[in-house]
């Protein structure tokens, strides 16, 4: 019986999954993964991955918060479906290795702070070498119990399985001995296969093997990595809507019934996740009576309501200048924290641009589309500080000046997240 072979995805698949302890999907519909969880039951991890053909380091920070502002809407929608990890970026070498441990950290704690977990590194073959391993430790020790170490393992053929430098990398001597912190992160081998490795073999099993001798492959690997208790699991590479024929020779639909029909019986979840204690949020929360005493500043004093709270159809209300026709002087002006609590900075062109989140005890607090952020990740803000400035960066109707507006959303603890609206209220009836 095999342990932690797991399937590797694209887009969907149809076929039985049975109970792995883990399942990576790419490029994959909310839809798609709410059913996989359905299907694949409560204590498998998910991994999630999007494809990016561009992998940017020139600014990491700046980077991550793009990345995370491009997803940012369907990250929340995966906040229920925990145990589950995101990827990043994929494959980078060693060259950039310093850029790219700035890059995680900061992805990391961005996931952090709305309560999920990443799945951090998913470096190729070899990667890190012995060196780089280093410049990640700090990166490592960051994680929280939630977050995995993601590597991808690939060997040429069956005698290969047996190369520690191909497959179970992290113990090799020169790498266990010189880095002891690696040993018990949680793992996830979330690609693995045969492929053409440091200029040997060919990519693909297809190219190199039958049916048989894959399957045997895989049963022998599964026996590697049921040795280490701390992998979780290895996605075999691929399975799904096979769209690019780039990686026809790795299909592996056809033998997957054979993968589900030998799965040991599963145990336990792979991995305790809870919401990390400070900026973490609860998924849903009982109804009860507003914190006694919250009273939210105005943000943008003088301004108009301009779109008002409208519950899944509008989260948030729309604040703009007093008289239609002054959106030009409007741009700019200075937007001040309603309710105290620890800002969350995000630069985007997408959805709600450059925005802020602070966080408290009693509720959060967002403030989107705005020209600039005056406050940084983690800063502990009080009520009346300036947030940042008026602007329409993000989606704002009409495009241009002529959206600058300010989005304000509340979100009071405990969450109630069925209503549709993510837990977001009128906050017009709380403020003075």
């Amino acid at each position: 019986m095999t342990r932690k072979l797991s399937p590797h995805i694209l887009y969907s698949y149809r076929g039985s999954l049975g109970r792995p302890p883990v399942c990576k999907l790419v490029d994959a519909s909310v839809e798609t993964i709410i059913e996989t969880r359905q299907r694949v039951g409560p204590q498998c991890l998910l991994v999630v991955r999007w494809e990016t053909q561009q992998q940017p380091l020139d600014d990491p920070v700046q980077r991550a918060r793009d990345w995370f502002g491009r997803h940012n809407d369907t990250l929340w929608r995966l906040r229920g479906l925990r145990p589950l990890v995101v990827e990043g970026y994929n494959e980078i070498g060693d060259g950039q290795a310093g850029l790219y441990a700035q890059f995680e950290r900061e992805r990391m704690d961005l996931l952090h702070s709305i309560g999920l977990y990443a799945c951090v590194g998913n470096w190729s073959v070899g990667v890190p070498d012995i060196p780089a391993w280093a410049t990640y430790q700090g990166l490592v020790e960051s994680m929280k119990a939630g977050d995995t170490l993601g590597l991808h393992e690939y060997w040429i053929d069956e005698s290969d399985l047996n190369n520690r430098w191909h497959v179970r990398r992290w113990s090799v001597p020169d790498i266990a001995n010189r880095y002891p912190w690696l040993r018990d992160v949680p793992k996830v081998v979330t690609e693995c296969g045969r492929d053409r490795v440091e200029n040997h073999g060919q990519a693909g099993w297809r190219h190199t093997c039958n049916r048989e001798r894959f399957m045997q492959d895989l049963r022998e690997v599964d026996e590697v990595y049921s040795a280490d208790p701390s992998v979780l699991g290895a996605c075999v590479f691929t399975i799904g809507e096979i769209r690019n024929p780039q990686w026809r020779p790795f299909d592996c639909n056809d033998l997957w019934p054979q993968v589900v029909a030998e799965q040991a019986p599963a145990e336990q979840a792979p991995v305790e996740q809870e919401a990390p204690a400070l900026t973490g949020h609860a998924l849903t929360g009982p109804e009860r009576p507003l914190p006694v005493g919250v009273r939210l500043a105005f943000p943008l004093p003088g301004a108009r309501v301009s779109q008002p709270f409208k519950g899944a159809a509008h989260k948030g209300v729309d604040f703009a200048s007093p008289q239609w026709g002054d959106y030009l002087s409007w741009h700019g002006t200075p937007v001040t924290a309603a309710w105290p609590g620890i800002a969350t900075v995000v630069r985007s062109a997408l959805n709600y641009g450059i925005y802020a989140y602070t966080k408290s005890p009693e509720g959060d607090c967002l403030y989107a589309h705005l020209a600039d952020a005056l406050v940084q990740n983690n800063e502990h803000v009080v009520t009346g500080q300036r947030i940042g400035y008026v602007g329409y960066t993000g989606n704002c109707e009409p495009v241009g000046a002529r959206g600058t507006h300010l989005h304000f959303g509340w979100r009071p603890q405990p969450y109630v997240m069925e209503t549709g609206a993510r837990g977001y209220i009128d906050p017009l009836p709380l403020m003075d």
